[in-house]
């Protein structure tokens, strides 16, 4: 029996960390990494008389959908959502 589980951080190193601290336990059964969203917001650094100055910035969100056994399952740290799926079948 598996349990699919979907992951979601916009650290990628903190990511990175936890899915090889999880692969060294050998539950991991298969690993599949979605395309990683960017979100860009320009906000105006003065509204009145300079228009054309503007900040930029980029919120990256880096998605990961891994399926293990179906034993102790080690919860991520904080800085990593997740949702878990749990399987009738197999």
């Amino acid at each position: 029996m598996y349990i699919n589980i979907k992951l979601k951080s916009f650290d990628l190193k903190l990511l990175t960390d936890y899915l090889n601290s999880l692969s060294k336990t050998k539950r991991i059964v298969s690993i599949v990494r979605f395309p990683t969203k960017r979100r860009r917001i320009t906000i105006l650094a003065s509204p009145h008389v300079n228009v054309k100055a503007r900040e930029q910035y980029e919120f990256t969100v880096y998605n990961v959908y891994i399926k293990m056994l179906k034993t102790d399952f080690i919860l991520p740290p904080s800085g990593i959502g997740y949702r878990i799926v749990f399987n009738k079948g197999c």
